[in-house]
């Protein structure tokens, strides 16, 4: 029986997850998220963990659902830079702005802390506000501007 080849590594979700968590902490840092809001994003790790793996040894695999967690919260963090410009302070503060949740009520980190849907719903929100690409934003396009 003959194999199928391998799909490529996506980054997202087969990457390294040390070099998962070293993002999600660096976008942790520039939202100003504290320790709590940390351990919830990742599904509730303990507070051990969490530091194990920041200040001692990474973790050397992470399971599906935090693989996931990370994607929507790096998906957004990537959307809202898009929209502001990247490296704006208003891509930094927007998931702690009040009315930035997808229903306008709250705080986009309020439905975010939620759980995995809440996570999905903001990152579905916060790619339809871009309305344009990434690639547009970081070449200088008009979504800098705003």
């Amino acid at each position: 029986m003959a194999r199928r080849p391998a799909r490529p590594a996506s980054p997202a979700t087969h990457g390294d997850a040390g070099t998962l968590i070293r993002l999600f902490t660096r976008v942790a840092d520039r939202w100003a998220l504290g320790t709590e809001e940390r351990l919830t994003l990742l599904g509730g790790i303990g507070r051990t963990t969490h530091y194990q793996w920041t200040h001692e040894q990474p973790p050397r695999t992470l399971s599906p659902d935090q693989r996931e967690r990370i994607a929507h919260v790096i998906g957004i963090d990537v959307a809202t830079q898009a929209f502001y410009g990247v490296g704006s302070p208003n891509a930094a503060t927007h998931v702690r702005r009040p009315h930035t949740a997808p229903n306008g009520e709250g705080t986009a980190l309020s439905v975010m802390l939620t759980g995995l849907p809440g996570l999905a719903e903001v990152r579905r929100h916060v790619e339809a506000l871009g309305g344009g690409s990434v690639a547009a934003s970081l070449l200088g396009g008009d979504a800098a501007t705003r």
